[in-house]
């Protein structure tokens, strides 16, 4: 890792479950973060003025406000330029942006030497958004609640994950709207999230892919039936179990040999 260059990994979320929600209409969630190979490129550098710039002309909203909340907190002068190569999906349930907020404040943390400590960097991540702090900490994770309170894990045994990314119309502000039709669900799946922790600690590929589960699957395959059709072809592959990602749309199945495109879990 150089110090202008933080690498934002993707993540996969093998077991969400949706609980209730608290009074401002977020909900708590329990779930287990698995980082993986694919990454974004963030560079950062000194500057006379500030600028965040992601090629594609993509607007990196998360970068940019995890950028400014950096030079609040430190009562720095907003200076620096942010140079974005994106190759994890915009708005495909990876975590794309938040991985990219996340390296952000580490990269910005060392180019200026302020020391943050590890709990002042999560105040800015969880300022940002909830699952930048899983990115702050990296690995695998169990996150519980509306503050995604993470626990590490520690895997006992690696697996590929191969990825695939329907091409869908995406509604706008795609997360809150798939939490919005979760909510009209008269029936709502549950999982364990803690089977799934001790699953990834104890268990291997297979006890893994058994207990694969998300709450907001039901949602997304229903809207969208690209994705119902990317998890068939994802079995017919040979995956041990396949699942949408977050709120979707991408489609991840899970390998205990390694596969062609496949990504490596980041322990």
């Amino acid at each position: 890792m150089n110090l202008l260059l933080d690498a934002g990994g993707a993540e996969d979320s093998p077991d969400a479950a949706c609980g209730g929600t608290c009074p401002a209409r977020f909900h708590q969630v329990d779930l287990v973060f698995q980082e993986i190979s694919l990454h974004d490129d963030v560079v950062v550098e000194k500057a006379g003025d500030f600028s965040v710039k992601c090629a594609g002309n993509i607007r990196n909203n998360t970068a940019e406000k995890a950028a400014r909340l950096f030079f609040e907190k430190t009562e720095m002068l907003c200076c620096a330029k942010i140079s974005i190569t994106k190759r994890i999906p915009v708005a495909s349930g990876l975590g794309g942006g938040s991985s990219d907020a996340a390296a952000v404040i580490r990269a910005l943390d060392k180019l200026y030497g302020t020391e943050l400590t590890k709990e002042e960097m999560m105040e800015l991540g969880r300022a940002v958004g909830s699952d930048v702090c899983f990115f702050l900490e990296g690995g695998c994770c169990l996150a519980r609640g509306r503050e995604f309170n993470l626990t590490k894990l520690e895997p006992k045994a690696g697996f590929y994950v191969l990825l695939e990314t329907p091409k869908v119309r995406l509604p706008e502000k795609k997360t809150a709207w798939v939490y919005s039709e979760y909510d009209k669900l008269a029936k709502k799946k549950r999982f364990d999230a803690e089977k799934m922790a001790y699953a990834v600690e104890y268990g291997d590929a297979t006890d893994v892919a058994s207990l694969l589960g998300n709450s907001l699957e039901d949602v997304v395959l229903a809207a969208f039936p690209e994705c119902a059709a990317a998890k068939k072809r994802m079995l017919e592959k040979g995956a041990l179990g396949a699942l949408v990602s977050g709120a979707g749309p991408t489609v991840f199945g899970i390998f205990d040999k390694r596969t062609a495109g496949a990504y490596e879990t980041v322990a």
